[in-house]
C-alpha cells in the first residue's frame, strides 16, 4: 500500500503545493495498477533502459 502522504510530501518536493491531503488519498485508492501479468515484462525493460552498453559492444 502506497502511503499518500509520503506521496504529498514527494509532489511538495517537485514544486507541486497546496495540493489537497484528501484529494492524494483519494487517487491513490481508486488508481488502477497495472495487471500482476505484465509486471516482470515491465519491470525488465525498466531494466534493460538503465543497463549501460557493454564496453566491447559496438
Amino acid at each position: 500500500m502506497t502511503d499518500h502522504l509520503l506521496l504529498l510530501l514527494r509532489l511538495e518536493e517537485l514544486g507541486y503545493r497546496n495540493i489537497p491531503p484528501e484529494a492524494v488519498r483519494r487517487l491513490v485508492w481508486t488508481i488502477e495498477f497495472p495487471d500482476d501479468r505484465y509486471d516482470n515484462d515491465v519491470g525488465e525493460i525498466v531494466r534493460a533502459r538503465r543497463r549501460p552498453p557493454a564496453a566491447n559492444a559496438e
